[in-house]
């Protein structure tokens, strides 16, 4: 079959080449006297005689092709042995080997021909290397087809006819054949007489060497085709192959046959590829081996990610499809005679530039679901998502929106499958831990890391350059050789027939630069918009749908790792959108103001940042529901702190909706991060129960100082800046918690003693940190309210003091109090459970602080000197 292919393609260049119609016409000419003859050969009642004599024509010519050339290339070698012999004998040896060797060369001869006279090869040596060319020919089909039916025989016959005339030794058998043709005919011609010498003697005992010798690699070869990723390689190697002949911009390879030829050829590897993906399934193989064949797919398609836009878009590579317009959508005359004669619209034919990258999708599925039946481990899976992610990256980052949305697709596919897979009771947890975690923490990752690379990729791009290239490339008529984007590299394609048009829409004429750089910028800043909003889409739709469905199941720790993620793809969509901002107004800069029928696409900003604070406010959300429900175990090797993850993130949700004054958030997020704060601090303690008590205390009440921030902010915010409703949320939150604890004052008492004991110590610890940066965040909120906080450097008074004395002490000592002090101080402290438990010092010199205000307020002084607040 390859070498009919083979042939079909040299007719075919032989036909485009010449371009000659005699060529044709004597080729009809001769298949017709070929029918003649057969039809004057056959019955005339015979029904089928033409068609027989199609095929017949067609038999011969192939054979003619096929053996009877190869015959007489054989017969030519035996003529030209003889009449080199003529001139070479045993006499001539001193002519060609120096004085030295001479005699080491006649003994050899005189070896292997006693008789010196005897200048022709004797018939039982050509006789014997007919044998050996026969019997290591058997031996090499044997081999070949055990191993064959040994190891792909439940496989269709495409993988097995790649493997074994493609590949295994092909151009062997045919030397083989060639060697043992030519000692036939070389007995032929002894037998009539011929002489053959000593040159047809060397001739001879190199064809047998090589026969002999190369049988062992090649043999051994055999067995390589057992490693699942040697054949994939090996495929991979062809369609590359094929890609690169299509992309070539010779008159021949532009062919619409050729190309096609081409896309056969690699359609047909990819057939061979997806069968690899079900012989290693069904053979007694690791994950690993159908993971290298799921490896080199990814790597292909990110290969064909980089050389695509080179294949010009009209190009028969791309397969063919039905396009079926919608009735909606029509124009008048299609939809008025389709509707008059209850008939379809009829169909476009059109090109499927993804047939390449949907191939290569449903291979890396199978492989992925393969896997996951074979029970691999989490490394196989990463390593597969690790480079799909890569893939998106490069998409990602050239702007290939249609192929990222197929990619989205896979992703989808893949998710789904894996959890319709049936699995046994017993193997669910260890199912979870090693791989099933690993799919879906990968797919999840899938967003913002795609979305990191598209951040890179648009805060490096080199805007002027790329259109200055782009359109020089037009102007001058010459293939692009930058990888510009996609929908810019079809616009480069389709301005090579419309750049003549250079007239706005008043007749104006403007150059052709300009006219190029506005048409190049335009469709570049359509592309970015339509990323930016395909990305947006992805995570509002696809994420949220996945916390859903998995909190539905029960899969809870899942759960809370899509919500990471999405809160990861909204914090890098933020960034990756101011980018985008400025790269359009770069782009602004080429717009012409009047061109005809084109009105410039403006990103509507506003729009997307107010999607992306809504997409995060239904992550906490959905954070806030599943957070009662995770296991507050310790993280350990397979699986990251989702707990811990929970409560950090809830706490800095506070802290944003207390600087929006969003109360909605805070009521339903509050009581959450209550109950959770008392599970944070018992782990803690259970993680440190092998340290000191003083190091278990520290960092126990450290976790729990997060919550008493908010809650002492809550009250600034109720007597400060007047909002009741944050307070009201923390006290009948405390109530319910107060409530629920069996000895509330042996709780006020460990809150007490931790507090004092961490404002005693000078340390300063993650979270800390983290409170420190709260505390300027609040600062900076209560200065757009107008309260001017005391400056610990300058020693500025507030200028506006609030009401409440308790706050206006408190704003005043800005840098030595926390609000987790106001807190103690006014609420816990005052509590009724707290009676007999000993005041901390710090809190009795706040309070002293806070008489002094109301005394002095009730003495008639004047607020803002340092003297009202005790200072001198």
């Amino acid at each position: 079959m390859y070498t009919l292919f083979r042939y079909r393609n040299h007719w075919v260049r032989t036909a485009i080449r010449s371009q000659d119609k005699a060529y044709w016409a004597t080729r009809s000419r001769v298949k017709d006297t070929f029918s003649k003859i057969v039809r004057s050969a056959l019955p005339r009642k015979h029904v089928h005689a033409e068609t027989i004599g199609f095929y017949s024509t067609s038999t011969i010519g192939l054979i003619s092709r096929s053996i009877f050339i190869q015959c007489l290339i054989s017969l030519g070698f035996v003529v030209f042995l003889i009449w080199v012999d003529q001139f070479i004998t045993i006499d001539h040896i001193p002519m060609i080997v120096d004085d030295q060797g001479v005699d080491w060369v006649m003994n050899l001869i005189s070896v292997i021909l006693p008789n010196a006279q005897v200048v022709s090869v004797p018939v039982n040596f050509l006789t014997a290397g007919a044998q050996i060319a026969g019997i290591i020919l058997g031996l090499y089909f044997a081999t070949v087809s055990i191993v064959a039916t040994t190891a792909y025989g439940e496989v269709p016959p495409q993988l097995r006819s790649v493997l074994i005339q493609d590949k295994v030794g092909n151009r062997y058998l045919q030397f083989l054949s060639f060697t043992g043709s030519t000692c036939l005919i070389g007995l032929g011609a002894i037998a009539l007489g011929h002489t053959l010498g000593l040159f047809s003697l060397l001739s001879f005992t190199l064809l047998f060497s090589v026969s002999i010798i190369a049988f062992v690699p090649l043999a051994k070869g055999v067995f390589w085709f057992l490693n699942p990723d040697t054949v994939t390689k090996i495929l991979e190697k062809d369609i590359k192959k094929s890609v690169k002949s299509v992309e070539s911009t010779t008159v021949v390879k532009k062919h619409e046959s050729i190309q096609n030829h081409y896309h056969m050829i690699a359609a047909h590897k990819l057939v061979a590829w997806e069968e690899m993906v079900t012989v290693t399934s069904g053979r007694s193989q690791s994950s690993l081996a159908i993971e290298m064949i799921g490896c080199n797919a990814i790597q292909l398609l990110i290969w064909y990610a980089g050389v695509k836009h080179f294949i010009p878009k009209k190009s028969s590579w791309f397969e063919r499809v039905l396009e079926h317009p919608s009735y909606l959508t029509a124009g008048g005359i299609k939809l008025d005679v389709a509707l008059k004669t209850s008939t379809t619209l009829h169909p476009e034919t059109v090109s499927d530039e993804l047939w390449f990258e949907k191939r290569i999708g449903e291979i890396i599925q199978r492989v992925i679901i393969a896997v996951d039946q074979k029970k691999g481990n989490r490394l196989s899976l990463d390593q597969l998502l690790r480079l799909f992610n890569n893939w998106m990256g490069r998409l990602s980052q050239q702007l290939h929106t249609q192929e990222m949305t197929y990619g989205f697709q896979i992703a989808r596919q893949i998710a789904d499958t894996i959890r319709e897979t049936p699995m046994n009771t017993h193997e669910m947890t260890n199912r979870d831990e090693l791989y099933n975690f690993s799919i879906k923490d990968g797919l999840a990752r899938l967003i913002p890391n795609v979305i990191a690379h598209l951040h890179k990729g648009l805060s490096g791009l080199p805007l002027d350059k790329i259109l200055d290239e782009a359109s020089d490339v037009v102007l001058k008529k010459s293939r692009a050789r930058k990888q510009f984007p996609t929908q810019l590299q079809k616009t480069v394609e389709s301005l090579y027939l419309s750049c003549s048009f250079e007239k706005d829409i008043n007749g104006s004429i403007v150059t052709p630069s300009w006219f190029t750089h506005h048409y190049l910028a335009y469709s570049m800043s359509e592309n970015i918009i339509s990323i930016i909003e395909l990305f947006l889409e992805q995570t509002e739709q696809w994420l949220i749908q996945q916390v859903n469905y998995l909190q539905e199941i029960g899969d809870i720790e899942s759960a809370v790792m899509v919500i990471q993620r999405g809160l990861e793809a909204v914090s890098k969509l933020w960034s990756t959108t101011q980018i985008a901002s400025t790269r359009l107004e770069d782009l602004k800069k080429w717009r012409m103001e009047k061109v005809v029928g084109q009105e410039w696409p403006n990103a509507n900003f506003e729009r997307w940042h107010k999607q992306l604070h809504g997409l995060q406010s239904t992550f906490i959300i959905e954070l806030t529901q599943v957070t009662p429900r995770i296991p507050t175990t310790s993280p350990n090797n397979n699986l990251p702190d989702h707990f811990g993850f929970a409560y950090t993130t809830l706490c800095n949700s506070m802290v944003e909706a207390l600087e929006k004054m969003d109360t909605d958030s805070f009521d339903r997020a509050y009581p959450v991060l209550v109950s959770s704060a008392f599970k944070a601090q018992q782990r803690v303690m259970t993680e440190l129960k092998e340290y000191p008590d003083d190091h278990k205390l520290y960092y126990s009440i450290d976790v729990f100082l997060d919550m008493m921030d908010i809650s002492g902010y809550a009250y600034v915010w109720k007597f400060g800046v007047g909002e009741d409703c944050f307070w009201d949320i923390v006290m009948d939150s405390w109530k319910v918690t107060f409530s629920n604890y069996p000895n509330p004052a042996v709780f006020i008492k460990w809150i007490t003693v931790g507090q004092e004991y961490h404002s005693q110590r000078r340390l300063s610890s993650q979270r800390s940190q983290i409170r420190w940066q709260w505390k300027e965040r609040m600062q900076n909120f209560l200065n757009n309210k107008g309260f001017a906080l005391k400056d610990y450097s300058s020693h500025r008074i507030p200028k506006i003091i609030a009401v409440n004395p308790t706050v206006a002490a408190y704003f005043a000592a800005w840098s030595n109090y926390s609000p987790r002090d106001l807190f103690l101080s006014e609420y816990i402290l005052k509590s009724h459970k707290a009676k007999g438990i000993r005041v901390p010092q710090k809190i009795e010199e706040f309070r002293n602080n806070v008489q002094r205000v109301q005394k002095n307020r009730a003495e008639g002084q004047v607020e803002g000197v340092p003297e009202f607040f005790g200072e001198r």
